[in-house]
């Protein structure tokens, strides 16, 4: 068996008021897949920070069920108020790392520029969370290729 490919994109508005919000779809069937390559572009908004999360999910249970446990994987930098785009970041979340540390499962609090390694779940969203004084939401485009292997 070869080292297989599959594309997907993200993409959405974060919230355009203070609080949290999912951006844009999550996608699911991820079971098979041993690493994620994660390019995001993402943008400011206009009037209060913006925290953008990578969250996953290890329940089974459909991304449309409300009662899904999602958990952050990835935290990016927090962006500033109306700072524009930001570089494109590319970060890889692989399954299966032996030796990887215990995590306590965190929703929109993993600190800023961090990675959990081997919590590649069966799904992925993006989640956002806005600043007080926030007025308008940024454009999120995030690019993940899931890679399965032999």
């Amino acid at each position: 068996m070869s080292i297989q490919f599959l594309p997907w994109t993200i993409s959405g508005l974060s919230p355009n008021a203070p609080g949290s919000a999912v951006v844009g779809n999550a996608i699911s069937g991820l079971q098979e897949f041993s690493k994620a390559t994660i390019e995001a572009e993402l943008n400011s908004a206009t009037g209060g920070a913006l925290n953008i999360f990578i969250q996953s999910s290890y329940d089974g249970k459909h991304v449309s069920d409300s009662t899904k446990q999602w958990f952050d994987v990835i935290a990016y930098t927090q962006i500033a108020a109306a700072s524009g785009p930001v570089a494109k970041t590319l970060a890889t979340i692989i399954r299966g790392i032996t030796g990887a540390a215990p995590q306590a499962l965190t929703q929109g609090t993993l600190a800023a520029g961090t990675v959990l390694q081997n919590m590649l779940g069966d799904a992925l969203r993006v989640f956002a969370v806005a600043a007080a004084g926030t007025s308008a939401g940024g454009q999120q485009i995030v690019n993940i290729a899931m890679v399965r292997s032999p």
